[in-house]
């Protein structure tokens, strides 16, 4: 049981990283967006970048509820069980 905890506190560590990483990514190109329209009106091309954008950030969010959620279930039925979590 210990072991499977292990593993999927893993698992989620390594989710998170992964949305974190996007996350940047998606900040950069909303930055680089809102920079060109301060300056101009957007092109078609950019226009569908930050629709892009919006969904992709939109998706990162629910990601990460689903995995906030996953810890949350993991970490509560470790403690119902009266076993406390334990930083990875």
């Amino acid at each position: 049981m210990v072991a499977d905890r292990r593993r999927q506190l893993q698992r989620l560590k390594q989710d998170v990283g992964r949305l974190r990483a996007e996350l940047a990514e998606v900040q950069e190109q909303t930055r680089g967006l809102l920079a060109a329209e301060r300056e101009r009106l957007l092109t078609q091309v950019e226009a569908a970048q930050v629709a892009a954008v919006q969904q992709r950030s939109e998706r990162l969010r629910w990601e990460l509820l689903t995995l906030r959620r996953e810890f949350a279930q993991l970490d509560n039925s470790n403690v119902e069980k009266g076993q406390y979590p334990s930083p990875v």
